[in-house]
């Protein structure tokens, strides 16, 4: 059995869920629609994924992000990763510190 290891951050209308896994130069894999970070395989099982540091998410309305209240256009699927990497720049910059 595979560990768990999803995190959920709020964006306000809605809660995204991560993972980040590996070791190496930071990269953010954006999947096309229909991704669940639940289905094997993954961006995770990937050739040469791990030789990075790979963060992955269910964009809006998939896997175990929540659903809004109106239908996400292009712009609201760009706006979660930017404010995903925004949220997660804090607690990577806070990690480097230590």
């Amino acid at each position: 059995m595979v560990k768990d290891d999803a995190a959920f951050v709020d964006l306000g209308d809605i809660k995204l869920c991560y993972q980040v896994r590996g070791d190496g130069p930071r990269l953010i894999c954006i999947s096309g629609t229909n991704s669940d970070l639940r289905n094997k395989p993954s961006m995770f099982d990937a050739p040469g994924a791990s030789d990075f540091e790979m963060l992955c998410y269910d964009h809006r309305c998939m896997g175990r992000s929540t659903v809004p209240d109106t239908t996400p256009s292009m712009a609201d699927f760009a706006e979660d990763a930017a404010s995903l990497l925004d949220y997660l720049a804090h607690i990577i910059h806070d990690r480097d510190q230590l």
